[in-house]
């Protein structure tokens, strides 16, 4: 039978799978397609039996359905973990906003009792400044121009002291080599009286005061 084949056979060449021809003048191409060849060697037809076309196209579609769920469900995934990470985040900012506004209240609490801390600590120093070191330097130094033509003058603190201080006296002259002796009489907490050895005539003389407790 091989001797009887078609000549057009003479240019093809087969292998694997693929058989040689049947003996009804067909050449087999795999196990489910054939050829079919005319005796004078023209090339006819294909046919593709046993529903191979159709096993191919339910493949392709199963295929793709698959793909369409495996996205749905990825799609699903991706937006049920975001939606989640949304509400944790959500979450975790309230729950460090009263973190913080706790943490503010106590910083304003701690502020407010160190400002008091700190006054009443101020006024305390204060006050024993007041009892113990203003007192000890209860003080004053000022100039007076002395009245031409007097003996004697009243002399006026800057202000009140607690109690009459010391008075020191010394007399300028800032025209001429001019001195009188001078005393101090009746201090009170106000004031004192300046007297002089003898009437003043002479204009430009002061007396330089210091008056402390």
């Amino acid at each position: 039978m091989a001797a009887s084949l078609i000549p057009a056979f003479n240019q093809i060449r087969l292998s694997g799978a693929f058989a040689s021809t049947t003996t009804d003048g067909r050449m087999r191409v795999g196990g489910n397609t054939h050829m079919v060849v005319s005796d004078s060697g023209a090339f006819t037809s294909v046919a593709v039996v046993n529903g191979m076309g159709s096993n191919l196209s339910g493949n392709l579609t199963s295929t793709g359905q698959a793909l369409l769920t495996a996205i749905a469900n990825t799609g699903q995934q991706a937006w049920t973990a975001a939606n989640n990470n949304g509400i944790n985040l959500s979450g975790n900012l309230t729950s460090t906003g009263v973190a913080l506004g706790t943490r503010i209240d106590t910083v304003t609490t701690n502020l407010t009792t160190t400002g008091v801390t700190l006054t009443n600590t101020i006024i305390g120093l204060s006050g024993v400044m007041n009892a113990g070191f203003v007192k000890s330097i209860n003080a004053t130094g000022f100039i007076v121009a002395v009245a031409t033509g007097a003996d004697y003058q009243q002399v006026v603190y800057p202000f009140t002291f607690t109690a009459a201080p010391r008075v020191q006296l010394t007399m300028e002259c800032s025209t001429q080599n001019i001195f009188y002796f001078c005393g101090v009489s009746n201090r009170t907490t106000t004031g004192f009286m300046a007297l002089y050895s003898d009437t003043v005539l002479e204009t430009g003389i002061s007396l330089n005061v210091f008056a402390s407790i």
